[in-house]
């Protein structure tokens, strides 16, 4: 079970010594195929007359060619010779879409812009816009953190059980799926699924309104967290079943709270050098917003992201 075919995303933000190490280990580690896009940034030069400015403009906008050419060279020199190239110029998120397209690709690998400032998200605007419109998942690689990956979790979301159809297993299935690909391209055995678990009225069972007393608020937590556990057994289990092939071993991860509180430190708690986060629209466009529960993770979070939307492929088959 593995990726088939990776698109690496460079331009002149990449940090190319982390892009090209990983994507050393990636070739020695996966059967898939690999192509690399470069963006240059856009940059106008006036044509309406030749003048010093012109000139002056024609060199800079070659020189960023040259930049991003350069970044391209040293990531494919660590793949293999099959690796197709390109080198386009417009704004990187309308690009990659297309190269997506183009070769058939299941997976895009980019390093994080860098942020600037000392309350700067983690993960900036292109990065973000990156990740609600791409048609597949989206790896992006935080530089600060280099390229060993050890530890890989998964936080995922309880479906409905009342109701008709809920996406969130689709896309918790996908997401177990996707995280086996990652470790079997990784060489790692173990996958954490990180499930932040909540009690239905816990704020009213700790009043003294409720008419519960203390030992019955207690039982009701007990309970309530009795049947988170018995879930997350069951769901990976089955998932196990379904995903057949090379599967890492699922280990469970309760915690209890709402996730965009929860889930970040327990990310840390479990020195997650990767999350792969599930991205749901809350707006009833897919694609356009990506729940403010993930926004929020992203806001904050200190390991590398992969982030996939529901209706992705569900890895179901021996490879």
């Amino acid at each position: 079970m593995s990726f088939s075919q990776i698109l690496i995303v460079v331009d002149l933000d990449s940090e190319v010594e982390v892009i090209t190490s990983l994507a050393r280990k990636l070739a020695t580690k996966t059967p898939a195929s690999f192509s690399v896009l470069g963006v240059i940034p856009e940059f106008p030069v006036p044509t309406f007359k030749k003048s010093r400015a012109t000139k002056a403009a024609q060199h800079l906008a070659n020189q960023l060619a040259d930049a991003v050419k350069e970044k391209v060279d040293m990531v494919v020199d660590q793949l293999p010779d099959s690796t197709s190239t390109s080198l386009v110029s417009g704004r990187l998120v309308e690009e990659v879409d297309k190269a997506v397209i183009i070769n058939h690709a299941d997976l895009v690998l980019k390093t994080a812009a860098p942020s600037t400032g000392a309350r700067a998200p983690m993960f900036g605007g292109v990065d973000k816009r990156l990740i609600r419109n791409c048609p597949v998942p989206v790896w992006v690689v935080r530089p600060d953190i280099g390229s060993d990956f050890d530890r890989i979790a998964v936080a995922i979301d309880r479906p409905d059980g009342y109701a008709d159809y809920d996406d969130r297993r689709d896309l918790a299935l996908a997401q177990l799926g996707h995280s086996a690909k990652l470790a079997t391209s990784l060489g790692i055995e173990t996958v954490d699924v990180i499930y932040a678990w909540d009690a239905v009225g816990f704020d009213t069972i700790r009043s003294a309104r409720s008419g519960m007393t203390p030992q019955e608020a207690k039982e009701y937590m007990q309970d309530c967290e009795q049947d988170s556990t018995a879930w997350i057994t069951d769901f990976l289990q089955t998932a196990t079943k379904l995903l057949k092939g090379n599967v890492p071993k699922f280990v469970s991860q309760l915690v209890f709270g709402r996730p965009r509180k929860v889930l970040v430190n327990k990310v840390h708690e479990l020195e997650s050098d990767i999350l792969i986060l599930g991205t749901i629209a809350r707006s009833g466009v897919l694609g356009l917003l990506i729940g403010n529960t993930a926004e929020d993770v992203l806001d904050r979070v200190e390991c590398s992201i992969l982030a996939i939307k529901p209706g992705g492929e569900i890895a179901s088959s021996e490879d």
